[in-house]
């Protein structure tokens, strides 16, 4: 048999690696060593677990969603997901299904509700707004309701068959609130599967041009010149040889310039 001790405990020493306590029929007053205080000074919510599902998620095989009349299946097979829509199976976006699983077996309470202090508030699971139901390989079976919204921040969470009232975050709804589209893959990742990009062909490079081929400016060019006084004329050959050593005098020649003389 196990025996029970009571005792009780005090504040904490300056140090706060040491507490003062006794025993209830005892005036003796002890510093006990630790900080044990700590550990067992605790509210009844922060005792109670709040885990509400202990899965393995590579165990689950099977996920329904429900919303009103509106519902999205999920079934695994082999190692693929895929949307089950009146037994013809879709095709599920990459890491849609892995998130939702997370988010279901990381469920957890943030505090727990008390109907005999609460009376007149209304849970709303009677009809709940949203039902997960999850059944794993080996026909394990677990069913999540959730109710009416409470404070603005949290929501009433009810594991089908027990009959504890959990309080959850309003995040944990949502991730739990899922629709088909939410699962589906997008059209163009379906596009981009069916027709994956050709590899291009590497450019030719240009090639570099060297200082010594650089183009050169052109040079500057100056007005024209004119020259008048002489007269194209065929040339004949010398009829006497005698004749050829004389020499023809020229015209004279008229140059004139287009180009205005410089300023000096």
């Amino acid at each position: 048999t196990k025996s029970v001790i009571d005792i009780l405990m005090g504040d904490m020493s300056e140090d706060n690696s040491h507490f003062f306590m006794r025993f209830p029929d005892k005036d003796d007053v002890y510093m006990a060593k630790g900080p044990m205080k700590f550990t067992v000074d605790k509210t009844v919510t922060e005792w109670r677990d709040k885990a509400i599902l202990k899965l393995n998620k590579n165990d689950i095989s099977e996920i329904t969603i429900t919303r009103g009349k509106e519902a999205v299946k999920l079934v695994k097979k082999e190692s693929a997901w895929n949307v089950d829509e009146a037994g013809k199976m879709l095709e599920t976006e990459a890491g849609s299904v892995e998130t939702l699983l997370n988010n279901v077996i990381t469920v957890s309470a943030n505090d727990f509700f008390d109907a005999e202090k609460e009376k007149n508030i209304k849970t709303g699971l009677d009809n709940p707004q949203l039902k997960v139901f999850i059944k794993s390989k080996t026909n394990e079976e677990n069913e999540l309701w959730l109710g009416s919204k409470k404070d603005d921040n949290f929501y009433f969470l009810q594991l089908k068959g027990n009959d504890t009232v959990f309080l959850v975050y309003q995040y944990i709804y949502d991730n739990l609130n899922k629709k088909k589209a939410d699962f589906m893959k997008k059209k163009e990742e379906k596009k981009a599967e069916e027709k994956k990009p050709e590899a291009k062909k590497p450019e030719a490079k240009q090639p570099e041009v060297k200082k010594s081929e650089a183009v050169k400016p052109p040079e500057k060019k100056f007005g024209a010149v004119k020259i008048e006084g002489i007269k194209s004329a065929e040339t004949k050959p010398a009829e006497n040889p005698a004749d050829a050593k004389k020499t023809e005098k020229l015209p004279e020649l008229k140059v004139e310039s287009t180009t205005p003389a410089p300023k000096k």
